[in-house]
């Protein structure tokens, strides 16, 4: 009889099904390797957009979180702080293709602080692959008196980590805050 060892470091695929055949009274069997990953590392805030303390033009804003392993797409926790203002969000993030960044549009007012939590208690979704809670994070941030960002393309730009992609937010691509039209539009 063959037994199978289980490799909870590494991370293999598995080469040959396992497999029995009766051979009179014994057993012939073929065995296989079979990793199993158990992540221990519980998932911690990489990077945000705006960064703590920046401050950034009012408007449409990209709110990105990004960390530091791969993320369950179901899982986010998004908390306002007692007493401290909070961007008018739209309901859902999305989850980017690198499956480590959450962005959320959101508008805010020019001349404000925000606070914003990821994972705060007893809301705490943002859930790694391997189902570890991220550690608690807050973000604060300010808003300047500037010209407000009034589109979506204008909006990413303002992020170095979104200003690469296409348009991760919005397939379209014709989301604008206050037009009812695309820019240059007829």
């Amino acid at each position: 009889m063959s037994l199978a060892l289980v490799n909870l470091g590494a991370s293999v695929a598995a080469s040959k099904p396992l497999s029995a055949r009766s051979k009179g009274n014994a057993l012939d069997t073929e065995t296989s390797v079979v990793t199993v990953t158990a992540s221990r590392v519980i998932p911690q805030v990489q990077s945000t957009f705006p960064a703590s303390g920046a401050n950034v033009a009012p408007g449409l804003l990209v709110l990105r979180v990004t960390y530091d392993t791969r993320m369950r797409p179901e899982g986010w926790s998004y908390a306002q702080e007692a007493g401290a203002e909070y961007p008018d969000c739209a309901k859902a993030p999305r989850l980017l293709d690198d499956k480590r960044s959450f962005v959320l549009i959101c508008r805010t007012l020019p001349g404000k602080r925000y606070a914003v939590w990821f994972n705060r208690p007893p809301m705490t979704d943002f859930t790694s692959l391997g189902r570890r809670t991220a550690t608690p994070f807050e973000l604060r941030f300010a808003t300047t008196d500037d010209e407000p960002v009034r589109s979506l393309t204008e909006a990413m730009k303002a992020d170095p980590a979104l200003s690469s992609l296409g348009n991760p937010v919005e397939p379209d691509g014709l989301a604008t805050y206050g037009q009812d039209e695309p820019p240059g539009a007829p």
